[in-house]
């Protein structure tokens, strides 16, 4: 199916016929799971509190287990699901590593403030946008992920969605509701936030 953007998104059940042709040989279905399961595998990893550079590291290993494991998965409708998982112990992994060797960069407090309004408008932006994922952060787990998940694949993978959260049909609706009103009061009660 292509959306408006131009864009392919993997329908639900449509990975288990996609992994099937996979197994059998057909590139043009890994390309294709490839192209449209990554964001939610990128996803996983930033939720992780990962940087760029560790997500893409994990996401790649990710897509080479996947590879490796080709004709072992045992439930192909369950691919999404099945790569989550391998997902999220990458970045349990990396995320441990990370904590082991953090390097903290030393300010440089040298350089004079650029005048800029521009600059001050980019900076208004990132205040924002931190103070977004700052409150993010303080929800509950199901809820950061939902969102995050719903964020990056949008509508239309709802039902890949349910598989991954392990929620009944019906429920991200309601769900996801609830999860945006806990978010709204979080961020009206932070003094930080002023949208535009």
């Amino acid at each position: 199916m292509v959306d408006t953007a131009g864009t392919a998104e993997v329908r639900h059940g449509e990975t288990g016929e996609l992994l099937r042709r996979a197994r059998a040989g057909d590139r043009s279905a890994i390309d294709r799971l490839v192209t449209d399961l990554t964001p939610l595998l990128w996803n996983i990893a930033r939720a992780r509190g990962l940087g760029r550079e560790a997500a893409a590291d994990v996401v790649q290993a990710t897509w080479i287990s996947f590879l490796e494991n080709l004709n072992e998965i045992r439930s192909p409708d369950a691919v999404a699901g099945w790569l989550v998982t391998v997902a999220r112990r990458h970045a349990q992994k990396a995320r441990a590593r990370q904590r082991r060797i953090e390097l903290v960069e030393p300010n440089d407090l040298t350089g004079q403030p650029d005048p800029d309004t521009a600059v001050d408008a980019a900076l208004a932006d990132r205040e924002q946008y931190q103070c977004l994922w700052d409150n993010l952060r303080k929800l509950p787990p199901t809820c950061q992920e939902m969102l995050r998940i719903l964020a990056a694949t949008g509508r239309t993978a709802r039902r890949d969605v349910l598989e991954v959260l392990d929620m009944p049909p019906g429920s991200i609706g309601p769900t996801r509701i609830r999860c945006l009103h806990k978010l709204r009061a979080l961020l009206q009660a932070d003094p930080r936030w002023n949208p535009k």
